[in-house]
């Protein structure tokens, strides 16, 4: 019930400010692996952090980029199985959720520390992100 609810928010919210998309694409994409569209929801996600790395996507909430690069890094690894998928694909697929992995841990990790610290110790607070 929640898919096309999400869907007829998201397109009365297109002259909203990118910020309140992205967190409902972000929200989508939640809802979408829920319902097992791993590529449906990564769509969703990069839509999400599209709109943040646009204008006025400076004004998102701070939770939602780790959380969108986290939800997309699982949803591109949830479809590393799919038939469909060719070789150079399924490697381009798993470097982008690596990318998307280290990301979202190190946005989440202490901003007093280097690269590497803020790495660790947001794999530290979240020992199940990179599943």
């Amino acid at each position: 019930k929640a898919l096309p609810l999400l869907t007829n928010v998201l397109q009365s919210f297109e002259r909203q400010p990118p910020d309140e998309r992205a967190a409902l694409y972000r929200v989508r994409g939640d809802c979408y692996m829920a319902l097992k569209l791993p590529q449906q929801a990564a769509d969703d996600f990069s839509r999400c952090l599209v709109l943040m790395n646009g204008p006025g996507g400076e004004r998102a909430d701070p939770s939602e980029r780790p959380l969108a690069r986290l939800g997309r890094a699982r949803a591109l690894r949830s479809r590393v199985g799919d038939d469909g998928f060719n070789q150079e694909d399924w490697k381009r697929r798993n470097v982008q959720a690596a990318d998307d992995y280290r990301a979202a841990l190190t946005l989440t990790g202490n901003d007093d520390f280097d690269e590497e610290e803020r790495l660790a110790d947001g794999l530290a607070k979240n020992p199940y992100a990179a599943w």
